[in-house]
């Protein structure tokens, strides 16, 4: 999903359960931090020199076509 719509959502939903107060922001800005720092950490997988995303998760160049990728070159990102 869109990062944009995502947010959207989210903050209608701070804002609908607590309206328009500091308050109801800071729960929205908690609440998208764990997402936020996901998609951070699958970029930085994803520049990963040597590195062929399959799934969200890095697959070395080096295992491509050996049979040995699936089980020993994958890398999964922080979350």
């Amino acid at each position: 999903m869109n990062q944009a719509l995502e947010d959207a959502v989210e903050l209608a939903q701070a804002i609908q359960e607590g309206g328009l107060t500091q308050g109801s922001l800071r729960a929205y800005e908690a609440s998208r931090i764990p997402r936020v720092q996901q998609i951070l950490a699958a970029e930085m997988v994803s520049l990963t020199p040597g590195c062929h995303i399959i799934d969200g998760k890095c697959l070395s160049n080096a295992f491509l076509g050996t049979g040995l990728a699936e089980n020993e070159s994958y890398i999964t990102p922080p979350i």
